[in-house]
Formats: structure tokens, C-alpha cells, sequence
């Protein structure tokens, strides 16, 4: 009876052994487990931050699309409007030299009707 006692005992302890093993590599699994979850949070937050700064860079750019739209809609007008200056300059300039044109003919003219 005292060899089964023993044996029990012997067992148990044994069955003992292996639980304590069992929970001891359970404990490195959750915390494996626990240090893997804050590493893959802290990786979470920086790309949130990340899409944060994108988003205002993304905002930034926008803004700077339509003020550079707006620049080249004033330029194409004072651009429009310098052509159309010019344009008016040039058919003044042709007015004017042909007013010369006629008024240096003009004392040749008068000179042929005196001496006929």
C-alpha cells in the first residue's frame, strides 16, 4: 500500500512538473503575445500620425493648387490685356506713319498742281 502511495505520489508530482512547465509556457506566450500587441500599437499610431501629416501635406498642396491656378488666370488676363495695348499701339504706330507718309507726299502734290 505504501509503494502505491508512493507511486501516486510519484505521479502526481510528475503531472505536477508538467502543469507548472505547461504554465510557465503559457506565461512566455502571453507575454510574447502582450509585447507583440504593444509593438504592432505603437507601429498603429505612427502611421496614424503619418496619415495625419499626409493629410495636411495633401491640404497644403491643394491650397497651393488653386493659388497657382488663380496666378496663372491673372496673368493670362494681364497678359490678354498687354496684348491688347500692344495691339492698340501698333495701329496707332501704323495711323501715325502713314499720316507721315501723306504729309511728306503732301508739299510734292501741292508743288505739282502749282507748277502746271
Amino acid at each position: 500500500m505504501i509503494k502505491e502511495l508512493e507511486a501516486d505520489r510519484d505521479k502526481v508530482e510528475r503531472i505536477n512538473e508538467d502543469l507548472h512547465r505547461q504554465a510557465d509556457a503559457l506565461r512566455i506566450e502571453i507575454r510574447n503575445k502582450t509585447e507583440a500587441i504593444r509593438q504592432a500599437d505603437n507601429v498603429l499610431a505612427d502611421n496614424r500620425k503619418q496619415i495625419i501629416a499626409l493629410e495636411a501635406d495633401m491640404n497644403d498642396l491643394r491650397r497651393i493648387h488653386e493659388k497657382t491656378k488663380s496666378d496663372i488666370a491673372n496673368a493670362q488676363k494681364s497678359q490678354q490685356a498687354e496684348f491688347q495695348k500692344n495691339l492698340e499701339t501698333t495701329s496707332k504706330i501704323s495711323q501715325l506713319e502713314e499720316a507721315i507718309r501723306y504729309d511728306l507726299h503732301q508739299p510734292y502734290l501741292n508743288f505739282q498742281r502749282k507748277g502746271r
